[in-house]
Protein backbone atom coordinates (compact mmCIF):
# COMPACT_ATOMS: atom_id res chain seq x y z
CA UNK A 1 0.00 0.00 0.00
CA UNK A 2 1.74 3.60 -0.66
CA UNK A 3 2.89 5.16 2.32
CA UNK A 4 3.62 8.94 2.44
CA UNK A 5 6.92 9.83 3.17
CA UNK A 6 7.55 13.25 4.61
CA UNK A 7 11.21 14.68 5.97
CA UNK A 8 11.33 16.88 9.20
CA UNK A 9 13.94 19.29 9.45
CA UNK A 10 14.46 20.51 13.10
CA UNK A 11 17.17 23.65 14.31
CA UNK A 12 18.79 22.50 17.43
CA UNK A 13 20.14 25.52 17.92
CA UNK A 14 16.43 26.69 18.82
CA UNK A 15 17.13 30.37 16.71
CA UNK A 16 20.10 30.99 17.98
CA UNK A 17 22.43 30.02 14.81
CA UNK A 18 20.70 32.68 12.60
CA UNK A 19 21.53 34.83 15.22
CA UNK A 20 25.00 34.30 16.33
CA UNK A 21 26.52 32.29 13.80
CA UNK A 22 27.83 35.37 11.85
CA UNK A 23 29.44 36.18 15.19
CA UNK A 24 31.80 33.25 15.71
CA UNK A 25 32.06 32.25 12.28
CA UNK A 26 32.02 35.38 9.75
CA UNK A 27 29.63 36.74 7.87
CA UNK A 28 30.55 34.27 4.74
CA UNK A 29 30.00 31.36 6.83
CA UNK A 30 27.18 32.37 9.17
CA UNK A 31 23.88 29.32 9.04
CA UNK A 32 20.50 29.36 9.84
CA UNK A 33 20.12 26.99 11.70
CA UNK A 34 21.46 23.91 12.91
CA UNK A 35 19.96 21.43 11.14
CA UNK A 36 18.81 17.73 12.20
CA UNK A 37 16.75 15.19 9.76
CA UNK A 38 14.26 12.33 10.79
CA UNK A 39 12.37 10.48 7.92
CA UNK A 40 8.51 10.51 8.81
CA UNK A 41 6.76 7.11 7.15
CA UNK A 42 4.31 4.54 8.58
CA UNK A 43 3.28 7.04 11.36
CA UNK A 44 6.91 6.50 13.01
CA UNK A 45 10.12 8.93 12.76
CA UNK A 46 13.43 7.66 11.89
CA UNK A 47 16.30 9.21 12.51
CA UNK A 48 20.24 8.18 13.67
CA UNK A 49 21.32 9.16 17.09
CA UNK A 50 23.67 7.01 19.00
CA UNK A 51 22.25 4.54 16.24
CA UNK A 52 19.40 4.25 14.42
CA UNK A 53 16.59 4.77 16.27
CA UNK A 54 12.36 5.07 16.27
CA UNK A 55 10.00 6.98 17.85
CA UNK A 56 6.17 8.01 17.48
CA UNK A 57 6.77 11.54 16.06
CA UNK A 58 4.70 13.28 18.92
CA UNK A 59 5.99 11.45 22.00
CA UNK A 60 9.55 12.29 20.23
CA UNK A 61 8.66 16.09 20.39
CA UNK A 62 7.09 16.21 23.14
CA UNK A 63 9.43 14.49 25.29
CA UNK A 64 12.47 16.38 23.67
CA UNK A 65 10.83 19.79 23.57
CA UNK A 66 11.44 20.51 20.24
CA UNK A 67 9.30 21.17 17.18
CA UNK A 68 10.05 21.10 13.15
CA UNK A 69 10.92 24.19 11.81
CA UNK A 70 10.00 22.32 8.74
CA UNK A 71 7.89 19.81 7.44
CA UNK A 72 8.97 18.49 3.59
CA UNK A 73 6.20 16.69 1.76
CA UNK A 74 8.77 13.85 -0.42
CA UNK A 75 6.32 11.98 -1.71
CA UNK A 76 4.60 8.36 -1.77
CA UNK A 77 6.82 5.68 -1.15
CA UNK A 78 5.92 1.57 -2.39
CA UNK A 79 7.94 -0.43 -0.21
CA UNK A 80 6.32 -1.58 3.14
CA UNK A 81 7.30 -1.01 6.48
CA UNK A 82 9.23 -4.46 6.69
CA UNK A 83 10.42 -3.94 3.45
CA UNK A 84 12.26 -0.30 5.08
CA UNK A 85 13.05 -1.69 8.50
CA UNK A 86 14.91 -4.75 6.69
CA UNK A 87 17.26 -2.29 4.72
CA UNK A 88 17.84 -0.19 8.23
CA UNK A 89 19.04 -3.36 9.95
CA UNK A 90 21.20 -4.09 7.27
CA UNK A 91 22.37 -0.34 7.58
CA UNK A 92 22.73 -0.17 11.19
CA UNK A 93 26.19 -1.41 11.56
CA UNK A 94 27.37 1.42 8.73
CA UNK A 95 25.39 3.78 11.49
CA UNK A 96 26.20 2.59 14.63
CA UNK A 97 27.50 4.77 16.87
CA UNK A 98 31.44 4.09 16.48
CA UNK A 99 30.79 5.47 12.75
CA UNK A 100 29.28 9.02 13.47
CA UNK A 101 31.15 11.48 11.44
CA UNK A 102 30.25 15.21 11.46
CA UNK A 103 31.43 16.08 8.32
CA UNK A 104 30.11 12.87 6.10
CA UNK A 105 27.84 10.41 8.43
CA UNK A 106 25.78 12.70 10.30
CA UNK A 107 21.84 12.42 11.44
CA UNK A 108 20.85 14.28 7.91
CA UNK A 109 23.36 11.75 6.12
CA UNK A 110 21.18 9.09 7.27
CA UNK A 111 18.06 10.92 6.11
CA UNK A 112 19.14 10.89 2.83
CA UNK A 113 20.20 7.39 2.39
CA UNK A 114 17.21 6.20 4.35
CA UNK A 115 15.31 8.86 1.86
CA UNK A 116 17.02 7.58 -1.58
CA UNK A 117 17.80 4.02 -0.85
CA UNK A 118 15.65 2.55 2.02
CA UNK A 119 12.30 4.07 0.62
CA UNK A 120 12.92 4.60 -3.19
CA UNK A 121 12.31 8.25 -3.21
CA UNK A 122 13.46 10.41 -5.98
CA UNK A 123 14.14 13.35 -3.25
CA UNK A 124 16.86 13.40 -0.17
CA UNK A 125 17.31 16.12 2.14
CA UNK A 126 18.07 19.10 0.82
CA UNK A 127 21.73 20.12 -0.42
CA UNK A 128 21.77 23.34 2.08
CA UNK A 129 21.36 21.00 5.31
CA UNK A 130 23.94 18.71 3.93
CA UNK A 131 26.15 21.61 3.37
CA UNK A 132 25.91 23.28 6.66
CA UNK A 133 28.91 20.90 8.39
CA UNK A 134 31.03 21.78 5.59
CA UNK A 135 30.38 25.42 5.63
CA UNK A 136 30.96 25.95 9.34
CA UNK A 137 34.23 23.48 9.04
CA UNK A 138 35.35 26.34 6.07
CA UNK A 139 35.48 28.98 8.38
CA UNK A 140 38.71 29.11 10.82
CA UNK A 141 36.87 29.05 13.98
CA UNK A 142 35.50 25.79 12.77
CA UNK A 143 38.33 24.12 11.30
CA UNK A 144 39.88 25.06 14.79
CA UNK A 145 36.72 22.81 16.39
CA UNK A 146 36.97 19.94 14.04
CA UNK A 147 39.03 17.84 15.71
CA UNK A 148 36.90 18.04 18.79
CA UNK A 149 33.94 17.73 16.92
CA UNK A 150 34.13 14.51 15.00
CA UNK A 151 34.85 12.69 18.40
CA UNK A 152 31.28 13.64 19.47
CA UNK A 153 28.34 12.16 18.79
CA UNK A 154 24.71 11.86 20.29
CA UNK A 155 24.59 8.81 23.34
CA UNK A 156 22.05 6.41 23.12
CA UNK A 157 19.02 5.77 24.70
CA UNK A 158 19.89 4.13 28.38
CA UNK A 159 18.83 0.33 29.16
CA UNK A 160 17.18 -0.81 32.04
CA UNK A 161 19.76 -2.57 33.46
CA UNK A 162 22.09 0.75 32.96
CA UNK A 163 24.21 1.66 30.51
CA UNK A 164 23.97 1.89 26.68
CA UNK A 165 21.13 0.07 24.71
CA UNK A 166 23.00 -2.24 22.39
CA UNK A 167 22.37 -1.56 18.74
CA UNK A 168 23.41 -4.83 17.79
CA UNK A 169 19.84 -5.42 16.22
CA UNK A 170 20.18 -8.86 17.77
CA UNK A 171 15.91 -8.92 18.73
CA UNK A 172 13.49 -9.76 16.68
CA UNK A 173 11.72 -7.11 17.71
CA UNK A 174 11.52 -3.77 18.88
CA UNK A 175 13.43 -2.89 22.01
CA UNK A 176 11.31 -1.77 25.19
CA UNK A 177 11.41 1.80 25.42
CA UNK A 178 14.03 3.32 27.45
CA UNK A 179 13.56 4.74 31.32
CA UNK A 180 14.26 7.58 32.54
CA UNK A 181 17.24 6.89 34.35
CA UNK A 182 19.73 10.19 33.99
CA UNK A 183 22.24 9.80 31.12
CA UNK A 184 25.84 10.73 31.91
CA UNK A 185 26.98 14.28 30.96
CA UNK A 186 28.52 14.30 27.16
CA UNK A 187 30.43 16.01 24.75
CA UNK A 188 27.97 18.55 22.85
CA UNK A 189 27.59 17.79 19.49
CA UNK A 190 25.29 20.31 17.47
CA UNK A 191 24.74 17.44 14.81
CA UNK A 192 23.97 14.97 16.77
CA UNK A 193 22.94 15.78 19.92
CA UNK A 194 18.83 15.41 20.41
CA UNK A 195 17.80 16.66 23.67
CA UNK A 196 17.57 13.41 25.94
CA UNK A 197 14.44 11.14 25.84
CA UNK A 198 14.30 9.18 29.02
CA UNK A 199 11.23 7.11 28.32
CA UNK A 200 10.10 7.60 24.81
CA UNK A 201 13.21 6.32 22.36
CA UNK A 202 13.25 2.93 20.92
CA UNK A 203 16.09 1.27 18.61
CA UNK A 204 15.15 -0.12 15.27
CA UNK A 205 15.66 -4.07 14.87
CA UNK A 206 14.53 -6.70 12.86
CA UNK A 207 10.68 -6.69 12.16
CA UNK A 208 8.89 -10.11 12.88
CA UNK A 209 4.75 -11.10 13.50
CA UNK A 210 5.51 -10.10 17.15
CA UNK A 211 6.49 -6.42 16.51
CA UNK A 212 3.27 -4.79 16.69
CA UNK A 213 2.04 -6.37 19.48
CA UNK A 214 5.63 -5.35 21.06
CA UNK A 215 5.04 -1.49 20.28
CA UNK A 216 1.89 -1.20 22.70
CA UNK A 217 2.05 -0.25 26.43
CA UNK A 218 0.60 -3.40 28.08
CA UNK A 219 0.06 -3.73 31.99
CA UNK A 220 -0.55 -6.99 33.30
CA UNK A 221 -4.36 -7.66 34.73
CA UNK A 222 -2.56 -9.77 37.50
CA UNK A 223 0.04 -7.03 38.62
CA UNK A 224 -2.53 -3.89 38.51
CA UNK A 225 -3.34 -2.84 42.15
CA UNK A 226 -6.90 -1.55 43.35
CA UNK A 227 -7.55 2.07 42.53
CA UNK A 228 -8.86 4.48 45.27
CA UNK A 229 -12.70 5.55 44.00
CA UNK A 230 -11.99 9.07 42.66
CA UNK A 231 -14.93 11.28 42.05
CA UNK A 232 -15.06 13.45 38.52
CA UNK A 233 -18.35 14.52 38.70
CA UNK A 234 -17.20 16.98 35.62
CA UNK A 235 -15.82 14.52 33.26
CA UNK A 236 -18.99 12.01 34.18
CA UNK A 237 -21.51 14.87 33.11
CA UNK A 238 -19.31 14.29 29.45
CA UNK A 239 -20.38 11.21 28.20
CA UNK A 240 -21.81 11.51 24.84
CA UNK A 241 -20.11 12.23 21.58
CA UNK A 242 -19.88 16.30 20.45
CA UNK A 243 -22.37 16.40 17.53
CA UNK A 244 -22.77 18.88 15.15
CA UNK A 245 -27.05 19.24 14.34
CA UNK A 246 -27.94 22.65 13.32
CA UNK A 247 -29.97 22.28 10.00
CA UNK A 248 -31.67 25.44 9.85
CA UNK A 249 -29.38 26.34 6.79
CA UNK A 250 -30.10 23.68 4.61
CA UNK A 251 -31.75 25.46 1.91
CA UNK A 252 -29.37 28.01 1.87
CA UNK A 253 -27.08 25.64 1.31
CA UNK A 254 -28.82 23.62 -1.28
CA UNK A 255 -29.32 27.42 -2.99
CA UNK A 256 -25.62 28.04 -2.62
CA UNK A 257 -24.50 24.63 -4.44
CA UNK A 258 -27.21 25.33 -6.99
CA UNK A 259 -25.85 28.71 -8.11
CA UNK A 260 -22.60 27.84 -8.17
CA UNK A 261 -23.24 24.29 -10.38
CA UNK A 262 -25.15 26.69 -12.81
CA UNK A 263 -22.46 28.87 -13.02
CA UNK A 264 -19.06 26.08 -13.84
CA UNK A 265 -18.40 25.96 -16.96
CA UNK A 266 -16.57 22.47 -16.73
CA UNK A 267 -19.85 20.58 -15.97
CA UNK A 268 -22.03 19.93 -19.00
CA UNK A 269 -25.97 20.71 -19.28
CA UNK A 270 -26.95 16.52 -18.32
CA UNK A 271 -24.81 16.58 -15.40
CA UNK A 272 -25.46 20.12 -13.99
CA UNK A 273 -29.54 18.57 -14.12
CA UNK A 274 -29.10 15.64 -12.31
CA UNK A 275 -27.19 17.22 -9.84
CA UNK A 276 -29.68 19.64 -9.29
CA UNK A 277 -32.13 17.23 -9.06
CA UNK A 278 -30.48 15.46 -6.85
CA UNK A 279 -30.21 18.55 -4.83
CA UNK A 280 -33.52 19.17 -4.61
CA UNK A 281 -34.46 16.22 -3.72
CA UNK A 282 -31.56 15.60 -0.76
CA UNK A 283 -32.93 19.59 0.65
CA UNK A 284 -36.64 17.91 0.96
CA UNK A 285 -35.00 14.89 2.11
CA UNK A 286 -33.33 16.77 5.33
CA UNK A 287 -36.23 18.93 5.72
CA UNK A 288 -38.23 15.46 6.82
CA UNK A 289 -38.90 14.68 10.13
CA UNK A 290 -37.18 11.93 10.02
CA UNK A 291 -35.13 12.04 7.34
CA UNK A 292 -32.91 9.38 5.79
CA UNK A 293 -31.30 10.36 2.60
CA UNK A 294 -31.00 7.73 -0.08
CA UNK A 295 -27.21 6.87 -0.86
CA UNK A 296 -28.01 7.44 -4.88
CA UNK A 297 -28.98 11.34 -3.36
CA UNK A 298 -25.99 11.76 -1.52
CA UNK A 299 -23.55 10.51 -3.75
CA UNK A 300 -24.99 12.40 -6.96
CA UNK A 301 -26.35 15.43 -5.08
CA UNK A 302 -22.44 15.71 -2.97
CA UNK A 303 -19.60 13.46 -4.76
CA UNK A 304 -18.83 16.33 -7.64
CA UNK A 305 -18.80 18.83 -4.48
CA UNK A 306 -16.63 17.28 -2.11
CA UNK A 307 -14.33 16.60 -5.48
CA UNK A 308 -13.25 19.84 -6.22
CA UNK A 309 -9.93 21.94 -5.87
CA UNK A 310 -11.04 23.12 -2.82
CA UNK A 311 -14.24 21.67 -2.06
CA UNK A 312 -17.48 23.91 -0.85
CA UNK A 313 -18.43 24.53 2.81
CA UNK A 314 -22.24 24.42 1.74
CA UNK A 315 -21.29 20.88 0.58
CA UNK A 316 -19.64 19.97 3.98
CA UNK A 317 -22.14 21.23 6.11
CA UNK A 318 -24.95 19.17 4.40
CA UNK A 319 -22.77 15.96 4.75
CA UNK A 320 -22.50 16.31 8.89
CA UNK A 321 -26.15 16.35 8.76
CA UNK A 322 -26.36 12.79 6.17
CA UNK A 323 -23.73 10.97 8.85
CA UNK A 324 -26.22 11.59 11.62
CA UNK A 325 -29.01 9.04 10.22
CA UNK A 326 -28.77 5.49 10.71
CA UNK A 327 -29.23 2.87 7.98
CA UNK A 328 -29.20 -0.20 8.44
CA UNK A 329 -29.74 -0.22 4.53
CA UNK A 330 -25.77 -1.41 2.70
CA UNK A 331 -26.13 0.76 -0.20
CA UNK A 332 -26.89 4.01 1.76
CA UNK A 333 -23.97 3.30 4.08
CA UNK A 334 -21.53 2.81 0.84
CA UNK A 335 -22.71 5.67 -0.76
CA UNK A 336 -22.04 7.74 2.84
CA UNK A 337 -18.73 6.21 3.03
CA UNK A 338 -17.62 7.36 -0.23
CA UNK A 339 -17.86 10.46 -0.33
CA UNK A 340 -16.75 10.19 3.65
CA UNK A 341 -13.33 9.34 2.26
CA UNK A 342 -13.09 12.15 -0.20
CA UNK A 343 -13.59 14.46 3.16
CA UNK A 344 -10.83 12.60 5.04
CA UNK A 345 -8.86 12.82 1.98
CA UNK A 346 -9.14 16.22 1.59
CA UNK A 347 -8.18 16.60 5.17
CA UNK A 348 -5.50 14.60 5.78
CA UNK A 349 -3.89 15.50 1.95
CA UNK A 350 -1.40 18.24 3.15
CA UNK A 351 -0.04 18.82 -0.44
CA UNK A 352 -0.32 22.88 -1.28
CA UNK A 353 -2.16 21.57 -4.59
CA UNK A 354 -4.77 19.18 -2.42
CA UNK A 355 -4.85 20.89 0.74
CA UNK A 356 -7.77 22.35 2.26
CA UNK A 357 -7.02 25.62 3.09
CA UNK A 358 -10.48 27.17 3.72
CA UNK A 359 -10.73 28.03 7.78
CA UNK A 360 -15.00 27.26 7.17
CA UNK A 361 -14.63 24.30 4.77
CA UNK A 362 -12.04 22.49 6.94
CA UNK A 363 -14.11 23.50 10.03
CA UNK A 364 -16.68 21.82 8.42
CA UNK A 365 -14.77 18.49 7.21
CA UNK A 366 -14.40 18.35 10.73
CA UNK A 367 -17.71 18.58 12.22
CA UNK A 368 -18.07 15.55 8.90
CA UNK A 369 -16.21 13.20 10.46
CA UNK A 370 -16.53 14.08 13.89
CA UNK A 371 -20.50 13.67 13.47
CA UNK A 372 -19.62 10.11 11.80
CA UNK A 373 -18.98 8.91 15.33
CA UNK A 374 -22.41 8.56 15.67
CA UNK A 375 -23.06 5.87 13.69
CA UNK A 376 -20.52 2.62 14.50
CA UNK A 377 -21.03 1.78 11.15
CA UNK A 378 -19.28 4.43 9.39
CA UNK A 379 -16.76 4.61 12.75
CA UNK A 380 -15.54 0.96 12.30
CA UNK A 381 -16.11 0.78 8.48
CA UNK A 382 -13.69 4.09 7.71
CA UNK A 383 -12.95 6.26 10.29
CA UNK A 384 -10.76 3.75 12.64
CA UNK A 385 -8.89 2.48 9.46
CA UNK A 386 -7.48 5.96 8.82
CA UNK A 387 -7.16 7.06 12.05
CA UNK A 388 -3.49 7.01 12.32
CA UNK A 389 -3.76 9.37 9.35
CA UNK A 390 -6.24 11.66 10.77
CA UNK A 391 -4.90 11.33 13.77
CA UNK A 392 -1.66 13.49 12.55
CA UNK A 393 -3.59 15.56 10.11
CA UNK A 394 -5.89 16.88 13.67
CA UNK A 395 -2.69 17.60 15.34
CA UNK A 396 -1.08 19.28 12.96
CA UNK A 397 -4.19 21.90 12.86
CA UNK A 398 -4.11 21.74 17.03
CA UNK A 399 -0.29 22.71 16.76
CA UNK A 400 -0.85 25.40 14.09
CA UNK A 401 0.34 28.91 15.18
CA UNK A 402 -1.65 29.69 12.00
CA UNK A 403 -4.91 27.97 12.58
CA UNK A 404 -8.40 29.57 13.39
CA UNK A 405 -10.30 29.20 16.58
CA UNK A 406 -13.35 27.15 15.06
CA UNK A 407 -10.56 25.20 13.13
CA UNK A 408 -8.92 24.23 16.42
CA UNK A 409 -12.62 23.61 18.52
CA UNK A 410 -13.71 21.13 15.53
CA UNK A 411 -10.39 19.25 15.59
CA UNK A 412 -11.02 18.96 19.28
CA UNK A 413 -14.54 18.01 18.91
CA UNK A 414 -13.26 15.23 16.16
CA UNK A 415 -10.24 13.98 18.67
CA UNK A 416 -12.97 13.89 21.56
CA UNK A 417 -15.33 11.69 20.02
CA UNK A 418 -12.56 9.77 18.74
CA UNK A 419 -11.01 8.96 22.06
CA UNK A 420 -14.56 8.33 23.47
CA UNK A 421 -14.78 5.90 21.01
CA UNK A 422 -12.13 4.03 21.84
CA UNK A 423 -12.92 4.10 25.54
CA UNK A 424 -16.71 2.55 24.25
CA UNK A 425 -14.99 -0.28 22.42
CA UNK A 426 -12.28 -0.99 25.26
CA UNK A 427 -15.10 -0.99 27.59
CA UNK A 428 -16.58 -3.83 25.72
CA UNK A 429 -13.66 -5.90 24.79
CA UNK A 430 -12.16 -5.55 28.04
CA UNK A 431 -8.67 -4.53 26.61
CA UNK A 432 -5.85 -3.23 28.38
CA UNK A 433 -4.07 -1.93 25.97
CA UNK A 434 -3.19 1.41 25.53
CA UNK A 435 -2.10 1.04 21.26
CA UNK A 436 0.64 3.82 19.43
CA UNK A 437 -2.62 5.81 18.24
CA UNK A 438 -3.87 6.37 21.46
CA UNK A 439 -0.08 7.39 22.81
CA UNK A 440 0.08 9.75 20.16
CA UNK A 441 -3.07 11.43 20.81
CA UNK A 442 -2.71 11.99 24.56
CA UNK A 443 0.41 13.05 24.29
CA UNK A 444 -0.45 15.60 20.80
CA UNK A 445 -3.62 17.06 22.74
CA UNK A 446 -1.36 17.92 26.05
CA UNK A 447 1.76 18.94 24.30
CA UNK A 448 1.87 23.30 24.70
CA UNK A 449 -1.42 22.62 26.31
CA UNK A 450 -0.88 25.97 28.99
CA UNK A 451 -0.35 28.37 25.59
CA UNK A 452 -3.65 27.16 24.16
CA UNK A 453 -5.90 30.53 23.98
CA UNK A 454 -9.46 28.97 23.39
CA UNK A 455 -11.21 27.78 26.45
CA UNK A 456 -13.18 25.61 24.40
CA UNK A 457 -10.73 23.89 22.79
CA UNK A 458 -8.61 23.78 26.18
CA UNK A 459 -11.56 22.38 27.36
CA UNK A 460 -12.04 19.43 25.03
CA UNK A 461 -8.56 19.02 24.91
CA UNK A 462 -8.38 18.16 28.62
CA UNK A 463 -11.45 16.07 27.78
CA UNK A 464 -9.46 13.50 25.94
CA UNK A 465 -7.00 12.83 28.40
CA UNK A 466 -9.69 12.24 30.97
CA UNK A 467 -11.23 9.58 28.75
CA UNK A 468 -7.91 7.82 27.81
CA UNK A 469 -6.57 8.30 31.88
CA UNK A 470 -10.34 6.79 32.93
CA UNK A 471 -10.29 4.00 30.53
CA UNK A 472 -6.39 2.80 31.21
CA UNK A 473 -5.84 4.59 34.30
CA UNK A 474 -2.53 2.87 35.39
CA UNK A 475 -1.21 2.76 31.75
CA UNK A 476 -2.18 6.46 30.61
CA UNK A 477 -1.34 7.86 34.36
CA UNK A 478 2.40 6.15 34.65
CA UNK A 479 2.94 7.75 30.99
CA UNK A 480 2.03 11.27 32.19
CA UNK A 481 4.23 10.90 34.96
CA UNK A 482 6.80 9.84 32.94
CA UNK A 483 6.47 12.61 30.20
CA UNK A 484 6.12 15.38 32.78
CA UNK A 485 2.32 15.69 32.09
CA UNK A 486 1.34 15.62 35.40
CA UNK A 487 3.18 18.29 36.75
CA UNK A 488 1.87 20.78 33.37
CA UNK A 489 -1.67 19.69 34.64
CA UNK A 490 -1.20 20.17 38.16
CA UNK A 491 0.08 23.53 37.46
CA UNK A 492 -2.36 24.01 34.87
CA UNK A 493 -5.18 23.14 37.27
CA UNK A 494 -4.38 26.07 39.80
CA UNK A 495 -4.05 29.04 36.34
CA UNK A 496 -7.35 27.81 34.29
CA UNK A 497 -10.46 29.04 35.39
CA UNK A 498 -14.14 27.60 35.16
CA UNK A 499 -14.42 24.01 33.98
CA UNK A 500 -10.78 23.84 32.30
CA UNK A 501 -9.70 23.97 36.18
CA UNK A 502 -12.20 21.37 37.45
CA UNK A 503 -11.21 19.03 34.59
CA UNK A 504 -7.70 19.28 34.86
CA UNK A 505 -8.01 18.91 38.57
CA UNK A 506 -10.11 15.70 38.04
CA UNK A 507 -7.46 14.15 35.88
CA UNK A 508 -4.62 15.00 38.20
CA UNK A 509 -6.81 13.12 41.26
CA UNK A 510 -7.32 9.81 38.67
CA UNK A 511 -3.31 9.59 38.26
CA UNK A 512 -2.67 10.01 41.67
CA UNK A 513 -5.16 7.25 42.77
Amino acid sequence: MPTKVQLAIYDLSAGMARTMSAQFLGPNHAIDMVPHSGVLAFHKEYYFGGGIQVDDPHVFRSTRGIQPVQIIEIGVTHKSQAEFESWLVANSERFSPARYNLMTHNCNNFAHEALLHGLGMNTGVPQWVLDVPRKVMSSPMGQMLQPMLEQMQMPAPFSEQGGHNNNSFSNNNFSSPAPTTPAPSQPHNPWAHIPSAGASTTSVSAPSSASTSARKVKVNATEQQPTAVVSTPLLDSHKNYLISNDASAVQLCIKKLTSSLESSSSVSSSEKQLIGSSLEILGRQLAAAKPVPSPETTRQSLHYFLNQNQPSTFAFMLMRLIVLHKSSSVARNAGVMECLELVSARLTDDSSAAKLSSAPARTMAWCVLSNSFAQSTLAEGMLMKQKDDLIDAALRDLSSSSARKEVKQSVTAFLYNLSLYHSKQSKVSGSDELPDYAIALLCGVLESIENESCETSMFRRLLVAAAFVRCHNEIAGSLLVDLGYHEVLKNSSSQLGGKSSQLAQEIVSMISS
